[in-house]
């Protein structure tokens, strides 16, 4: 299962990536323990040099893994400013990464071509919560005094669906 960890580490480094400037006035960059970020980067690096090497996947099936974006807001303000249309945007710009389909693919840098590939990922939003009830993919959390450094650990413990079945991002 370390390679599915691997994966969905990428999977959840990319989101954020294309979903950062949703948030970019107001995320604070933490940094996670470097040993532990050194070592699940080797380990990953090691399974993209194989995977390369062998010229396919391990599986080529297509991966689709099911995203559920929080937002957290403290007015109808903040809230109207993280539209579908502008989610829907990012998770197209983030599967053509996945697929290496983007327009710029051609343009990559030579260190990276190596392990430069289509990663048989689609990302989509979520449309069945755990209790089977239809929804968007996204739920809204309004937190009037909301402190990202105070706040946000708990308040991803209390507003997570299963991190089993899906990609929680927020």
């Amino acid at each position: 299962m370390k390679t599915k960890y691997y994966s969905v580490t990428l999977l959840a480094f990319m989101m954020v990536l294309s979903i950062h400037d949703c948030y970019s006035q107001t995320v604070i960059c933490q940094t996670p323990d470097a040993s532990i970020n050194a070592d699940g980067q080797n380990a990953f690096n090691q399974y993209v040099i194989k995977f390369k090497k062998q010229g396919k996947h391990f599986n080529s099936d297509l991966k689709i893994i099911p995203v559920v974006i929080h937002v957290i807001y403290r007015n109808s303000a903040d809230r109207q400013q993280i539209t579908m249309a502008r989610i829907q945007s990012q998770f197209d710009a983030t599967n053509k990464q996945l697929r290496r389909l983007n327009a710029n693919a051609d343009e990559t840098r030579k260190i990276f071509l190596p392990v430069a590939a289509d990663c048989n990922i689609q990302v989509c939003l979520a449309t069945r919560k755990p209790d089977r009830s239809n929804f968007s993919g996204v739920i809204y959390h309004h937190y009037p005094d909301y402190n990202q450094l105070r706040d946000l650990d708990a308040i991803r413990a209390v507003t997570i669906l299963d991190p089993d079945r899906y990609l929680n991002v927020g």
